[in-house]
């Protein structure tokens, strides 16, 4: 590695903020100790000081090498999810066990230590490491100003899960997911990453001139129900790429496109040469039917450009 570039890594703002990370884990590591027994010897200070400092001499350097093997810092801490919270228990399950056969060592050399409080350290510590994980996201996103454009998820299963998590995690993406809209009883008023599942009769109580259509699997007429309701508050639907056009293909927000035709019809659309020129609309006068449904409002849509009368 070039040297300008050995420098930018051990000072670059990355780097800062994992050194950061693991000095918060280090302290605590401190504090958790300290409280396991300061709880053990049932809140009698000057006994926890005595069982803190015969055990941190022994506990801490195994915690912090469990930090650098499981690499706890190395993590996006604005968009922490389950698997950081696997990986602090793993971490913390892994130093308490050697902590727990460090002291069976000691006894055995005759020097005892309390296996209590490395019991009661490994509750404690997984609570301050996974609750700050968890806590720091929904801190961030408060106090942050998005200037985003609202935008509301039509499906929250997997796909819409997914498409709400690229959307979170593309810093250029243009909208914030809002909310996710569908018909679940099992779902409607919960929350699924941080954001509400509603039904379609809650539509208007989000912002949001936009909704991404994220279901795989519906028939046509429930698929035309959802975008009816949609633009009947004047939302624009977009929708992601079957699956199989994106599983072998990294899937990201430019394969996001706007609902077209042959996506309301459930068919492939009928084309016309004669019917699809220009001329042949310009300056007529055009009735069309049910044109504030999804069907009729999208050929209203593609009829514009020809300016009939």
């Amino acid at each position: 590695m070039p040297f300008p570039s050995k420098i930018f890594k051990y000072t670059g703002r990355a780097y800062a903020s994992r050194i950061g990370l693991l000095l918060i884990d280090t302290l605590f590591a401190v504090l958790s100790l300290f409280l396991a027994a300061w709880l053990r010897q049932n809140f009698v200070l000057s006994g926890a000081l005595n069982f803190f400092y015969d055990l941190i001499l022994l506990v801490l350097p195994i915690r912090i090498l469990s930090f650098r093997l499981f690499r706890t810092y190395a993590v996006i801490l604005d968009s922490s999810g389950l698997f950081n919270i696997v990986q602090v228990v793993n971490t913390v399950l892994a130093g308490s066990l050697l902590n727990f056969v460090g002291v069976l060592v000691l006894r055995y050399i005759g020097i005892t230590l309390s296996l209590s409080v490395v019991v009661i350290d490994f509750f404690i510590l997984i609570i301050l490491m996974a609750g700050y994980r968890m806590a720091l996201p929904f801190i961030l996103r408060r106090n942050q100003k998005d200037d985003r454009d609202p935008i509301l998820i039509i499906g929250a299963g997997k796909l819409g899960l997914l498409t709400k998590q690229l959307i979170d995690h593309d810093q250029q993406a243009l909208y914030r997911s809002v909310a996710f809209i569908d018909e679940n009883p099992d779902l409607i008023n919960k929350y699924l990453d941080g954001i509400p599942v509603i039904s379609m009769a809650q539509i208007g109580e989000y912002p949001g001139t936009k909704a991404i259509f994220a279901i795989r699997n519906i028939g046509t007429s429930k698929r035309n129900e959802l975008i009816d309701a949609c633009l009947a508050h004047g939302i624009q639907v977009l929708k992601v790429p079957p699956v199989s056009d994106w599983l072998s293909e990294e899937f990201d927000l430019q394969q996001i496109r706007e609902i077209q035709i042959e996506d309301l019809l459930g068919r492939p659309a009928i084309r016309n040469l004669e019917l699809n020129t220009g001329p042949f609309y310009e300056g007529k006068t055009i009735l069309i039917t049910g044109a504030a449904g999804s069907i009729g409002s999208e050929i209203v849509r593609q009829l514009i450009p020809f300016r009939p009368g």
